[in-house]
């Protein structure tokens, strides 16, 4: 029966009910690439939960100035008030990715992990990689997801939601998750490391590692055929691991601290030192055709009381357009719109731009 089940799913393409867009990628199928176009290198660089200047100094007292004026003279374009479409990860990068808003995707309910594992299969049959491999490119991945023929290249993200969806629904697993919590403290003094726990961090810290060296190298590459490079960094997101000047924090700190301002500012100034001025420097300098370079936030930060659950939509947003295509940003201030914007301004595509909004996805559950 199973083997039937399987058989079915496979011919009838019943799985394409789990993508929260386009299950018929209709706006990929009948893209005509440019023949005549020339075409940049386009560098995607996300920074999970990076909020903007604006909310930065209206929220938490912090002047992020230096990195916007850094970003300027470079070329780039700051969009000042830009806001992500959802204020989860997941949710976001699948409606960036499809160029539109997850029209099946039900935010009138509360989630659990089926959705989550629903948003994973959109952004790995995205209508933007299937765009851009029309259009000749390579798909170099470097994020926390998989895109269909083109699996990352760093160590896996958020495995265990994979496994909450299947061996962590049987009777023991739930068990421990419910109650067993409660247990921990008794059988690990709150001032030990679990070697479960340092796993955790160096295994986080390996791929923020992985991560911005192979950017270094792929900007260093020459004679490839267009790329799209997609780097996904968990910063300045918590966990925290580093403050403001590059040190590392001690890891029972990292370990027990709860979200927070204050290290989540340091964060960001880890971020903007580290992460981003050197990589920013290294395309400019290595790549041997002028590329796009867009750095964004998915979300922003989160952790505000109800009445500013808006805030948690403002997000970094900066591009860089060869040539200094900028015009449509005036017109659009949320992520939805941005490859769309890429299309229209590089390979003589027309899109309509869609009408900014935000969706609220607080009614979450993993279980």
């Amino acid at each position: 029966a199973g083997l039937l089940l399987y058989g079915f799913k496979m011919v009838s393409h019943a799985e394409r009910l789990n993508d929260q867009a386009d299950p018929e990628k209709k706006l990929a199928a009948g893209y005509q690439p440019c023949s005549q176009c020339i075409k940049p290198d386009i560098y995607f660089i996300l920074l999970d939960g990076y909020t903007n200047s604006k909310t930065l100094q209206s929220e938490f007292g912090y002047d992020n100035s230096s990195i916007e004026n850094y970003l300027g003279q470079k070329g780039f374009q700051v969009i000042k008030d830009s806001r992500s479409n959802y204020n989860f990860t997941h949710m976001s990068i699948a409606s960036l990715l499809n160029l539109d808003y997850l029209h099946h995707l039900d935010n009138s309910k509360s989630f659990f992990t089926k959705e989550f594992l629903q948003s994973y299969y959109t952004i790995n049959r995205n209508e933007w990689c299937m765009i851009l491999q029309k259009e000749g490119y390579s798909i170099r991945n470097y994020s926390i997801f998989s895109i269909q023929n083109s699996p990352s290249f760093i160590t896996p993200y958020l495995t265990e939601l994979s496994y909450r969806s299947v061996p962590g629904q049987t009777f023991f697993n739930k068990l421990n998750r419910d109650i067993g919590w409660q247990l921990t403290p008794y059988l690990f003094p709150p001032n030990e490391i679990r070697p479960v726990e340092r796993k955790y961090i160096g295994t986080n810290l390996h791929r923020i590692k992985e991560t911005f060296n192979g950017l270094i190298n792929e900007s260093k590459q020459r004679n490839s055929p267009p790329r799209f490079i997609y780097a996904h960094f968990v910063l300045p997101h918590e966990t925290f691991y580093f403050d403001s000047t590059g040190n590392r924090l001690p890891e029972l700190y990292t370990l027990r601290t709860q979200l927070n301002k204050k290290d989540y500012v340091n964060q960001v100034v880890y971020t903007n030192k580290f992460i981003i001025a050197p990589l920013i420097d290294s395309i400019l300098q290595n790549s041997t055709r002028p590329p796009v370079i867009i750095i964004q936030g998915d979300h922003g930060y989160r952790n505000y009381p109800p009445q500013q659950i808006q805030l948690e939509f403002e997000n970094l947003n900066a591009v860089f357009f060869p040539g200094k295509k900028y015009d449509e940003y005036v017109n659009s201030k949320t992520s939805v719109n941005t490859f769309r914007m890429v299309l229209n301004a590089y390979f003589n595509q027309h899109l309509p731009l869609l009408d900014d909004s935000t969706i609220n996805l607080l009614k979450i559950k993993t279980q």
